[in-house]
């Protein structure tokens, strides 16, 4: 490979200033008269490298002489140009060759058919015999009479394939009201839907109410039917104050004016000036309804001492400036108070139980029924330390006595409370005291000191009845009735 070294030219650029070339430079190697360059077009140059094929030294000749070649024109015998070839078993100018099968040194038997004959038509029928025509029918049967229908079935009867109108392969089918359309039927999708879609139909379900299917027509206000193919427009009917059939004069102003803004004063003047005061008072002062401080619709009165605006008021006496009220039970200046969130109108003792004459006294001997068979009274209950309920001794009984009963009949004017004081004068397991209202028990229950009771009671005529267990040995006191109001 030969290397040429070419001058380099250099610009020298100052900030200011260009400086030219250095005078005396070698020429270019490619700039000289077309009989000064070698072959590959240099100037007096010396042609391709000794020993390549090309100016740049890189090709080289192959056995035949080609540039850059790979001996592709040498035949199998290594000639140039030469026509030997190789057979179909490789050997170079062998006499090998393919039969009509595609055999290398084959002899066509390969592909013959039963005649022979290579790549031939000829095969042996279903019968066995060369070239003859017997077939199998599709179930299998030589010379058999089954064939494939146009639907592809073995003795089939075209009926797999065939549309609904019976054709084989056929394109007609069924529409959406179940009739066999298109294909060869000659009909059309729908053919027996009307405009509302629906099949056999007559147009009617949607149709508008001026019977147009699909039509925009439809009822107005006062029920007409209107817009659409109608020619009518919505409302035409509707006077200028909302009314059908109207003649505007609902909404007529004092003038005839439909909605119009004259009205009639207080005199009934149109468009009069006449205005009611505050009073109500058509034409009015405002003098009717004023207070006594002349505010009309005010809220200042003279008070019970003639001063407007006061505040001295009559109590429910009618006293100006009095002390009386009206009480719980809604008495003007009664007694009645609240005690406990009852309203007490009164209160009174029925029995301070210091003589008991006056009560109904029972004693009840052993198991039987209580009897009036008391034979000692002992007088005051809480005076007398061992005395008994019901004033019973023990002797009157001629058996085991069992308890004793207090009764009496009261009248209750209203609703109120029972209260009694009562305690056990000794300790014993069966020295219980016990309430009857009206034969019907209402309390029980037993303390070992003085203790207060209280029972509700209603209004109207009730015996109160005390009865004790065992020998009674229990002190009453203070039985009070206190009326509450209603």
């Amino acid at each position: 490979m030969i290397f040429r070294i070419l001058p380099i030219l250099f610009i020298f650029v100052s900030c200011d200033k260009v400086f030219p070339p250095e005078p005396n430079l070698p020429p270019n190697p490619y700039d000289c008269d077309e009989s000064e360059k070698d072959e590959c077009g240099l100037c007096n140059g010396l042609g391709i490298p000794q020993g390549f094929c090309d100016c740049s030294g890189v090709l080289l000749f192959d056995d035949c002489g080609v540039c850059g070649g790979n001996n592709e024109s040498m035949d199998c015998a290594g000639v140039c140009e030469g026509s030997a070839i190789e057979d179909c078993t490789g050997e170079c100018n062998g006499l090998a060759q393919y039969d009509q099968c595609g055999i290398c040194n084959g002899d066509d038997s390969s592909c013959s058919d039963c005649l022979g004959i290579p790549n031939g038509n000829a095969i042996v029928d279903c019968l066995g015999i060369c070239n003859g025509n017997a077939i199998e029918d599709c179930t299998g049967e030589c010379n058999g009479l089954a064939q494939y229908d146009q639907c592809g079935i073995c003795n089939g009867d075209d009926s797999s394939c065939s549309d609904c109108s019976g054709v084989p392969n056929g394109v007609a089918y069924l529409d959406s009201c179940g009739e066999c359309v298109g294909g060869f039927t000659g009909l059309v999708e729908n053919y027996l839907m009307d405009e509302c879609g629906i099949c056999n139909g007559d147009d009617s379900s949607c149709s508008d109410c001026s019977g147009v299917p699909n039509g925009v027509a439809y009822l107005d206000s006062c029920g007409e039917c209107v817009g659409g193919f109608t020619g009518l427009v919505e409302n035409y009917l509707m006077d200028e104050c909302g009314i059908c059939n109207g003649d505007d004069s609902s909404c007529s102003d004092c003038l005839g004016i439909p909605n119009g803004s004259a009205i009639e004063d207080c005199t009934g003047e149109c468009n009069g000036l006449a205005q009611y005061d505050q009073c109500g008072i058509c034409n009015g002062d405002d003098s009717s309804c004023s207070d006594c401080l002349g505010i009309p619709n005010g809220n200042a009165i003279e008070d019970c001492l003639g001063i407007c605006n006061g505040n001295a008021i009559q109590d429910c006496l009618g006293v100006c400036n009095g002390n009386a009220i009206v009480d719980c039970a809604g008495e003007c200046n009664g007694s009645a108070q609240y005690s406990g969130g009852d309203c007490i109108i009164s209160s009174t003792i029925l029995e301070d139980f210091s003589n008991i004459s006056d009560w109904t006294i029972l004693l009840q001997c052993g198991s039987s029924g209580f009897i009036s068979n008391c034979s000692v009274n002992y007088g005051g209950w809480e005076t007398y330390n061992n005395g008994y309920i019901g004033s019973c001794a023990l002797s009157d009984c001629g058996s085991f006595q069992y308890g004793n009963r207090l009764t009496k009949t009261f009248n209750f004017p209203s609703d109120g409370k029972l209260t009694f004081w009562y305690k056990r004068m000794y300790i014993s397991d069966y020295n219980d005291l016990y309430v009857l209202i009206d034969g019907n028990e209402v309390w029980s229950d037993t303390a070992y000191s003085w203790t207060k009771v209280e029972i509700d009671v209603v209004a109207g005529t009730h015996s109160i009845t005390f009865q004790a267990t065992q020998t009674g040995e229990i002190l009453l006191d203070h039985l009070e009735y206190i009326q509450l109001a209603d």
